[in-house]
């Protein structure tokens, strides 16, 4: 299954230019949206499991098409979940990202569910001006996000991040001149203002 993701993978961006990308991630999307709610609705007490877990594990590898190296706003937030949860192992390959929106994660159930996954894909993108993350924000992925990003990060929009001492820490960080830390219920919005 693999070699024939890849190679569909790699026809696609050969036969897509970059001004169509976006149309052709939202078609991958909403096709595959479409494919796994179609085929869990299939699913009945007598399916055998293994299979039906299997097939939709198939289903669900060909959000793989959907990875642009050159794409520039991924906002998984407008991801449905089941395909979100396999695209956050790939944000790493976007290098060329400017917005990242990663939408709710684990949805605060499992704080560092995809910690890992959030650190590589954040460390990979030198680029990054915005970034939006709801309920798995964690003290380490701040800090990969200041490391990989802290000459272009604009803004950076966290919910349900309790704080402590990273808000003082982060105050204190070089390259900025004013950081402004609003709070709007449970979200915190933070601006930096370069130098």
């Amino acid at each position: 299954l693999q070699i024939i993701v890849d190679k569909y993978r790699d026809w696609l961006q050969d036969h897509v230019s970059c001004y169509l990308q976006d149309e052709v991630f939202q078609a991958i999307i909403s096709g595959l949206d479409r494919a796994t709610r179609i085929y869990k609705s299939s699913w009945t007490r007598t399916t055998d499991n293994r299979v039906f877990t299997k097939v939709l594990y198939g289903i669900i590898k060909f959000i793989e098409l959907a990875v642009f190296p050159t794409k520039k706003i991924l906002l998984l937030d407008q991801v449905p979940q089941i395909l979100r949860n396999k695209l956050y192992s790939h944000v790493s390959q976007m290098s060329h990202i400017v917005i990242l929106n990663l939408g709710s994660g684990s949805g605060g159930t499992v704080t560092d569910a995809f910690e890992d996954k959030f650190i590589v894909g954040i460390s990979s993108l030198p680029q990054l001006q915005q970034l939006t993350l709801r309920y798995d924000c964690t003290d380490k992925i701040l800090e990969a996000t200041a490391d990989s990003c802290k000459k272009s990060l604009v803004l950076l929009d966290v919910e349900r991040k309790p704080w402590g001492g990273l808000a003082a820490k982060t105050k204190q960080t070089p390259p900025y001149d004013y950081i402004y830390i609003y709070q709007y219920v449970y979200s915190y919005i933070i601006i930096y203002h370069h130098i």
